[in-house]
């Protein structure tokens, strides 16, 4: 859904052609590999560069194993989902939308009184801020601006 919005404000805000419809996809199989390997929490993941490269390769064999589980039928349709989606244009959004997403369930925590999500908050805020003057950040920006000071909100405030 974010992956989507953020596409739509792709187009309409900054008036660049963008496919939201492509992008969500993107986004919905970004960890579909993760059927066969689990997932990595994201500090475990950049603990090392040895470790990050490590589990890229890991990552890689798992979704090629994901598209050889298809019918040659279906291989085509969903390599760029599954296998190439690195290589798309729409990409960077899609992984803009995952960091998001960690975000605003990080400020839920918090709000919740969960304590154990401040650091993780504080890493995934500052991932945000240093991708703002990539384009996908100006357009991850544009939605937080909108729409993130909901998920700050207890359940009075909401009507």
């Amino acid at each position: 859904m974010i992956a989507h919005g953020l596409a739509v404000i792709r187009e309409k805000i900054f008036h660049e052609p963008c496919d939201a419809e492509h992008c969500a996809m993107l986004a919905v199989y970004h960890d579909a590999g993760e059927v066969f390997t689990g997932d990595m929490p994201t500090p475990v993941k950049y603990f090392t560069e040895d470790l990050h490269d490590k589990y890229k390769e890991i990552e890689d064999k798992a979704r090629g194993r994901l598209l050889e589980t298809l019918p040659d039928e279906l291989k085509d349709t969903y390599r760029p989902y599954i296998l190439d989606m690195e290589n798309d244009p729409l990409w960077p959004l899609a992984k803009s939308a995952d960091t998001l997403s960690a975000y605003l369930k990080c400020a839920e925590e918090i709000q919740a009184g969960n304590s154990e999500f401040e650091e993780a908050f504080r890493t995934t805020e500052n991932k945000l801020k240093k991708s703002a003057p990539e384009r996908s950040g100006l357009v991850s920006g544009t939605l937080c601006r909108q729409f993130c000071s909901y998920f700050r909100r207890d359940e009075s405030n909401v009507k």
